[in-house]
């Protein structure tokens, strides 16, 4: 885009030198010479600027999955673009547990550039039987918080790089990467992870029953304490708001705490502490 906006600039910037030089000329003929006898100075019309279509991609992505040296997966996808600000890519894998290596080329579409990535993924064995066992203790997946989900109205059956978001069949999800959690007061994040080792089973059936207590703190102070029903499934799924009464939290560090009570074991709980910042 801005090669063929360059070279328009130059030429309208040429032909308007051009111009200047060949009417200097002309007006040094007319001098002395009757009103009806001058050559009239010559004039050009600038062209308009040309249209560039905004390219939705720059580059392809083709990615290689090798498991015990031999490649099992094979893609390739465009890399989307727009003007927005980009925080990461993501694309949709189905791999059974077990270690990979993810090959990854990215290429520039006229061959000009390119970059290669490999990846060592290690792929948990995690079932719904490890979900519903029971444990001497719980146990906890990663958090994880979402800026949004929402459903897509298109189900992509293609392998598919996206920006900013993944997703899962229809949904879409929004997550809040980083190394430092933050946000803005007047965000609503969601907070997920899965719980392990809390079922009960009965008539063949699991059963959960965790309590939940939420706050965030900042030091030993309590600024706002959550209401959270108790669990009946292994998946912690909330909604934060960072107001208290008509007012938001200022900027500053704080801690979200989230307790955990396995009440269908007494003495079974787990604690997580989450620092994360408020930012204007």
């Amino acid at each position: 885009k801005k090669k063929v906006m360059d070279e328009y600039n130059q030429f309208v910037e040429n032909k308007l030198k051009e111009l200047e030089e060949e009417n200097k000329k002309i007006a040094a003929e007319n001098e002395g010479k009757q009103k009806g006898k001058q050559r009239p100075l010559k004039t050009w019309e600038k062209p308009p600027a040309p249209e560039i279509p905004v390219l939705s991609s720059f580059h392809n992505l083709y990615l290689r999955v090798v498991k015990e040296g031999n490649i099992i997966q094979r893609f390739k996808s465009p890399v989307p673009f727009d003007e927005k600000e980009t925080e990461y890519y993501s694309f949709g894998l189905i791999l059974e547990p077990g270690k990979y290596d993810i090959l990854v080329n990215i290429d520039r579409y006229d061959n000009s550039s390119d970059g290669t990535l490999l990846i060592e993924l290690d792929v948990p064995k995690l079932t719904l039987m490890d979900l519903v066992s029971p444990l001497g203790q719980l146990e906890y997946s990663r958090p994880i918080f979402y800026r949004e989900m929402m459903k897509s109205r298109i189900v992509e059956k293609r392998f598919t790089v996206l920006k900013n978001k993944y997703q899962v069949g229809q949904q879409l999800f929004f997550p809040i990467i980083g190394k430092e959690i933050q946000f803005k007061a007047n965000e609503s994040p969601t907070l997920t992870f899965f719980i392990k080792g809390a079922a009960k089973v009965e008539n063949n059936q699991p059963q959960w029953n965790v309590s939940t207590q939420m706050e965030i703190r900042q030091g030993k102070k309590k600024i706002l304490i959550f209401k959270v029903p108790s669990l009946n499934t292994p998946y912690f799924f909330q909604k934060l708001e960072f107001k208290k009464g008509n007012n938001f939290l200022p900027a500053g560090d704080y801690l979200l705490f989230v307790g955990l009570s396995d009440n269908n074991q007494a003495g079974k709980k787990a604690k997580i502490e989450i620092p994360f910042k408020l930012i204007e």
